[in-house]
């Protein structure tokens, strides 16, 4: 899995985020995530927090509104970098389904 996007040089901007629930829509195990490539001209944070799920998709459609905990991905990059990062993350769900997701930032004065 990959992703796109774009950070304003030295600022804290949340790039992403990852939950798992459960097909009833209650809160499933807390993901575990570990950075597998951190990025080379910032800093990754990740913070547990809860949040109104908008965009669920398939089966999972219906648990739509409902506040749920995520873990958001934060990234702010060096003081006066400007141009590209990128960074890679382990997300274990906790009923065996693992994924590495990709995130490049394009990152603007």
């Amino acid at each position: 899995m990959s992703h796109d996007k774009t950070a304003k040089s030295g600022n804290r901007e949340r790039v992403g985020r990852a939950w798992h629930i459960n097909p009833d829509c209650s809160a499933g195990h807390s993901p575990t995530i570990r950075v597998v490539e951190p990025p080379a001209h910032g800093k990754l944070t990740l913070v547990a927090e809860q949040e109104v799920l908008t965009d669920a998709k398939g089966r999972f459609a219906k648990c739509n509104s409902l506040k749920l905990p995520v873990i958001g991905y934060y990234y702010q990059s060096s003081p006066g970098y400007s141009g590209s990062d990128r960074f890679i993350l382990r997300v274990s769900f906790g009923n065996g389904t693992v994924k590495d997701s990709a995130t490049s930032i394009q990152v603007q004065k």
